[in-house]
């Protein structure tokens, strides 16, 4: 069975509305509903309103620690914070959210990856690399969480190929890559990449030679 009501953007859009109209009804019915308040957040951000998206994130924020229950909904709303503040360019903040909820959970990858771009975005790529080399390091979470999975692999080593490629290491860059395409058989950019370093290395190789 295939699912197909979000393939048509018209389609999505109309779908956005109606839930955004269902959770402001239920907004007025319980203004301080965490739930409420992160999903209309999840519908700003996916518009591109950034400033709402954040405003509705951190009013969630401020409620969800009433409710044990809501442990994995804080824990994405870090994360949630953490983008938006980089998506407006504020890293400092978003390093600022990354370290508040890693300090509650220091195996957070996804708090990991978002502390990981900020560095970057900032120049610190040595801070940034060490980040991303942590997530290699961990466990795939076992409680409930919402998480794009290629955090915990490709989407990380992708990264510090990069990385690994700006410094000179075409070896470490070409290890990284090939990891990459086994998660993800064919994909292009990957086998671009490859293709790239290892040119680069037969050059180095046939100039050493002569």
């Amino acid at each position: 069975m295939r699912h197909t009501g979000y393939a048509d953007a018209k389609l999505k859009e109309r779908k956005r509305q109606r839930d955004w109209n269902i959770l402001l009804n239920e907004l007025v019915r319980f203004p301080e509903d965490s739930f409420v308040l992160y999903n209309l957040g999840m519908i700003a951000f996916e518009r591109n309103r950034w400033q709402e998206a954040l405003d509705c994130f951190q009013r969630s924020m401020t409620y969800v620690g009433k409710s044990p229950s809501l442990e994995s909904l804080q824990r994405k709303l870090f994360s949630m914070i953490a983008w938006t503040h980089q998506i407006q360019g504020n890293m400092q903040e978003s390093l600022q959210t990354c370290n508040e909820g890693l300090s509650a959970d220091p195996e957070d990858a996804e708090l990991l990856f978002r502390k990981a771009v900020a560095y970057r975005y900032l120049g610190e790529t040595m801070e940034a690399e060490s980040c991303w080399r942590a997530i290699l390091g961990l466990r795939r979470a076992e409680k409930f969480c919402s998480i794009d999975q290629g955090i915990y692999g490709h989407l990380t080593r992708r990264n510090l190929a990069i990385i690994a490629r700006e410094r000179g290491d075409h070896s470490e860059a070409e290890t990284q890559i090939r990891a990459v395409l086994e998660e993800c058989p064919g994909d292009p950019d990957g086998l671009r990449q490859l293709r790239e370093i290892i040119a680069y290395k037969n050059i180095v190789d046939s100039s050493s030679v002569t």
